[in-house]
């Protein structure tokens, strides 16, 4: 075969054309780019692009309390996709699944059920010092579960974990987390109680740290759905898939749910994502503040959280924490935020205790102990086999959760709501909690009796009982809120909205949702732009403050949800109330009310004690100390003078000793004192616009900025008998009143520095002004002739002749 080229052309050029000819198939057939893939619900992806290269890789990542399985419920702690040439990536989308809640745990230890549920690693409790201990799990419904978490620190034990009829035995014999799975014959079977059974051939015992379970649901899928859908991406979780259209596309009809899981099958819906403007709720990289129950409250707070980002859900002085299923949280609640715009989970509530009235004890002392909800506050009982408390409630009412504190004994306590008898071990320290069984959880009751028994004479130190109800206006999940630039605190009966700075309830209304037969009732409410910026914002004043100390951060206004740190200057202690706070600060918090979470505290200073052998143990510093070698020792300190005391601290070093502190043969821990004139607790405050700086003996008013004393004066209360007697002070607004005096001085200064300034432009002017004539008079003589001029300073007429006739 002759070819034939012309003049021009070179081979390379026509092998180069005939190679691009042949790759014209391929180049047309192929795909150079990905765009972005699906993503699992509580989790993201990095690096993000609007589109990826063949090769490139992507990270999966699941947030805080997420772990990450694959299709085959393999654990994977994350997973790395890449860009294929068809335009695919190479693995399916992982999900981010949730731990199952358990509802109780069954052990005697409250530390140990603290750290195995609070989703930590870190924070450990020991088991007992013994060869076996079973500790048991339950979980609000039966399901069946794919895997179990365990973590745990060195100890010589065997743990056994049991679920339906499957086990599996590891050995604890260093730090471990364990991944557990269960076998073929048991991966379909559900259970409702998961067992662990620790054992030992020696005395020992182990630090647990954690247990999670995960458990499938009825409607759950094991691989993600299928896309589509041109120009979107879809955020899935095991029965559900969200759609999210890609920048310049919307979804044709506004909607978002693209499948749902049934039976282990994905179903579809017709979506479509067209050109148009991007939907609302793409590329969402933030979720704004999220709602908080009434009596607690969230930190950080931020104007917008970022996806990823977690908040921590608090109750206020030491309220328990529920769910939306009355489950009762062990810890603090953490939700994220997630990037649909939403946070993880619900918001939890803060339950107070419900009155109890009409108790019936066997002192008026031990009945108020119980009741005033601090559990340092303790009596014990009759020293004998048998005592029976009982209160009422009023109206009758479900009691769905209880708690009872007491010091440790030989006793055994049972309660008695309905037919609902939770019994009580009374052998050491503890608050213990207990919920009703389901035939129990709507019966309603009038009558509470605790019941105190034992095998052998002894008393038991009884400190607080707690019981929570149900109201007929009552509800157990949080409203939906559906108002933006808007947050909702809620309770159980009602939520109130709380518009975002810079906004106000168009209005002037607050009350979003009102409860009714257990279903929310609400009202129309919208936060719109305040024009003024003036509107009145839900909050709190700045708080009042102990003598001897300070609270940070000073502001002139607290928003709702926000708090203040109170410290003690120097080596004061707090009290607060009969509580004594350890540590370097006291946390308390802005409620809806207005009004601070906890009373302000004192700032109390020990009495300064003298002791023979010197200052090594009363100095007030941990790092002298007074050194006792000897079997027995006893060692006076002395006071100054006589006097009450209340409360003391005793610290010591690295030792093995039992250790005493005996005042008028009371038992103590203590050094601090009462002085004669001194009140427990604060005084009320009905000034506004002031501030209150508390001690024990007075209270001192500070009117704020712009507001002085009505009459000058400043003590506000003082104490006489352990009561506060009150002045009637008022804190007026300054009106600003014309200064004669410094109105005079004003003008006068004025006047000083115009006739500097005219001075000074004079001076100025002669001396850059060109002379422009000098002129002389003089009288002629008889003969025609000048007269002489008196003559000064060695000029003579002559001189002044020669002026005369230069001079222009």
């Amino acid at each position: 075969m002759i070819v034939k080229y012309s003049q021009g052309f070179e081979t390379t050029s026509i092998l180069c054309l005939a190679g691009w000819v042949l790759l014209i198939p391929q180049i047309i057939c192929s795909t150079t780019t990905c765009r972005p893939p699906d993503f699992p619900v509580g989790g993201s992806y990095e690096p993000k692009r609007e589109e990826y290269d063949v090769g490139q890789t992507v990270t999966f990542v699941c947030y805080l309390r997420f772990r990450m399985y694959d299709e085959n419920l393999s654990s994977l702690k994350d997973r790395d996709v890449t860009c294929q040439s068809n335009g695919k990536w190479s693995e399916e989308t992982p999900f981010c699944d949730t731990p199952t809640k358990f509802i109780k745990m069954l052990t005697d230890s409250k530390a140990l059920k603290s750290a195995m549920l609070d989703g930590d690693s870190e924070t450990c409790s020991p088991t007992r010092n013994n060869t076996e201990e079973i500790l048991q799990f339950s979980l609000d419904r039966a399901s069946v579960l794919y895997a179990a978490v365990v973590c745990w620190k060195k100890g010589n034990k065997m743990i056994n974990v049991t679920f339906s009829s499957d086990f599996v035995t590891v050995s604890a014999d260093s730090d471990s987390c364990i991944l557990i799975s269960p076998s073929k014959e048991f991966a379909n079977v559900k259970t409702e109680i998961i067992s662990l059974q620790i054992s030992s051939k020696t005395n020992s015992s182990i630090f647990l740290c954690e247990i999670q379970v995960f458990t499938k649901s009825d409607k759950w899928c094991l691989h993600p759905p299928e896309n589509s859908i041109p120009n979107g991406q879809l955020e899935v979780s095991r029965n559900q898939a969200a759609l999210h259209c890609g920048k310049g596309f919307r979804e044709k009809e506004g909607r978002q749910a693209y499948a749902i899981c049934e039976n282990n099958t994905w179903s579809y819906q017709d979506l479509q994502c067209v050109e148009g403007e991007p939907q609302k709720d793409h590329n969402i990289l933030a979720c704004p503040p999220p709602d908080f129950p009434e009596g607690g409250r969230y930190e950080p707070l931020q104007a917008e959280y970022d996806v990823g980002q977690a908040v921590t859900y608090y109750c206020n002085n030491m309220r328990p924490m529920f769910d939306e299923n009355l489950v009762f949280l062990y810890e603090d609640r953490v939700v994220t935020c997630q990037s649909n715009g939403k946070w993880s989970e619900g918001t939890p509530f803060c339950d107070t205790p419900t009155e109890l009235k009409n108790p019936i004890t066997s002192s008026k002392e031990l009945e108020s102990t119980v009741q005033d909800h601090n559990v340092l506050t303790c009596f014990p009982t009759l020293n004998d086999t048998e005592e029976i408390l009982r209160f009422s409630l009023n109206p009758g009412a479900a009691v769905y959760f209880a708690m009872l504190c007491w010091r440790e004994s030989d006793k055994t306590i049972q309660v008695n709501f309905a037919q609902w008898f939770p019994t009580f071990n009374a052998n050491s320290d503890g608050c213990e909690i207990s919920f009703p069984s389901k035939e129990f959880v709507n019966v309603k009751t009038e009558n509470i009796t605790v019941q105190i028994s034992s095998n052998k004479k002894s008393s038991i130190f009884l400190c607080d009982i707690q019981v929570f109800t149900k109201s007929d206006e009552w509800c157990e999940y949080p409203p939906e809120n559906s108002v933006p630039n808007g947050q909702l605190a809620v309770n159980r009966s009602q939520a109130v909205l709380i518009c975002n700075a810079g906004f106000k309830e168009k209005e002037g209304r607050r009350v979003y949702a009102t409860c009714k037969n257990n279903a929310w009732s609400y009202q129309s409410l919208q936060c719109v732009e305040s024009k003024t910026g003036k509107d009145k914002i839900l909050g709190c004043p700045p708080p009042d403050f102990p003598e001897g100390g300070r609270y940070k951060p000073e502001k002139a206004k607290y928003v709702v949800g926000q708090t203040i740190a109170y410290s003690c200057v120097g080596e004061r202690s707090f009290v607060s109330d009969k509580w004594i706070i350890f540590g370097q600060y006291m946390v308390v918090a802005c409620e809806l009310s207005g009004k601070w979470s906890k009373v302000t505290p004192f700032c109390d200073n020990p009495i300064k004690l003298q002791h023979p052998t010197g200052d090594a143990a009363i100095d007030g510093s941990m790092d002298t100390c007074l050194y006792i070698n000897e079997k027995e020792i006893s060692t006076a300190f002395f006071l100054d003078y006589e006097t009450y005391i209340y409360y003391g601290i005793l610290c010591f070093r690295e030792g093995r000793a039992t250790v005493t502190v005996t005042i008028l043969n009371y038992s103590q821990q203590t050094y601090h004192v009462e002085a004669d004139e001194w009140c427990e607790r604060i005084p009320e405050k009905s000034a506004p616009n002031g501030q209150l700086e508390v001690g024990r003996s007075q209270a001192v008013l500070y009117c704020n900025d712009g507001f002085k004393e009505k009459d000058d004066r400043q003590v506000y209360a003082t104490c006489e008998n352990n009561t506060w007697s009150y002045q009637s002070l008022q804190c007026i607004e300054v009106t600003p009143q014309k200064d004669h005096n410094i109105l005079a001085i004003a003008l006068g200064s004025v006047f000083v520095i115009v006739i500097i300034i005219l001075i000074g432009l004079t001076i100025f002017l002669i001396r850059t002004k060109k002379i422009t004539g000098v002129f002389a008079i003089y009288k002629r003589g008889n003969r025609n002739n000048n007269s002489s001029l008196p003559i000064s300073g060695g000029c003579s007429t002559t001189d002044l002749s020669q002026i005369e006739t230069t001079t222009v």
